[in-house]
């Protein structure tokens, strides 16, 4: 599992009603930016801290893999080009909101130098998604325990039960791939 954070601004209270994060593969001048590019390296399972007015409202736990697809809402056109990344997320809103005031200066010395969501002076950096080190998400885990313990259960459950699933799906996979590889054996040797 991994930790991201997303800056939503405007596009919050619509992503969060569709349960989705989107970004562009490419701005309008053709350029490409890497916190639009880490939506190819979530992964389902991971979690992402909702950052919106200057505090995390949410986390979001994520259901899919990114996949290409047009802005989901009309009112992004002005904003964006149509192409790029979605990914299908489950919010969970927080009882309270973390500021960023309260947790960043006593976790910007585990922040990455390049590609940091936040610079120096502990304020946000214009962008979207950025890896969080695990060191930080754990961190704001901490944080969220001490409100509600049971918005990290619910995660935990949710990631534990899908750690389940794909064990038993790599399970069958493997005992249909050893009686093909059994089965092409005896062919290839005759027996």
């Amino acid at each position: 599992m991994a930790f991201w954070l997303v800056y939503q601004g405007n596009s919050w209270d619509r992503a969060r009603k569709g349960g989705y994060l989107w970004a562009p593969k490419i701005g309008r001048r053709g350029q490409t930016q890497v916190y639009w590019s880490n939506m190819e390296k979530v992964q389902p399972g991971d979690l992402i801290f909702s950052g919106v007015d200057g505090a995390i409202r949410a986390i979001c736990e994520v259901q899919l893999p990114a996949y290409g697809s047009d802005r989901p809402d009309p009112r992004d056109e002005q904003h964006w080009y149509g192409d790029g990344w979605r990914l299908d997320v489950d919010y969970t809103d927080l009882p309270q909101p973390l500021n960023y005031r309260d947790w960043v200066p006593a976790a910007l010395g585990e922040m990455p130098t390049l590609h940091s969501p936040f610079h120096s002076g502990a304020k946000p950096n214009q962008g979207y998604l950025y890896a969080l080190p695990n060191s930080v998400g754990t961190y704001i885990v901490q944080l969220v325990l001490q409100q509600d313990v049971n918005l990290i259960l619910k995660a935990s459950f949710a990631l534990s039960r899908k750690e389940r699933d794909t064990t038993r799906q790599q399970l069958v996979a493997a005992r249909v791939g050893q009686g093909r590889f059994r089965k092409d054996l005896l062919e290839r040797w005759g027996g």
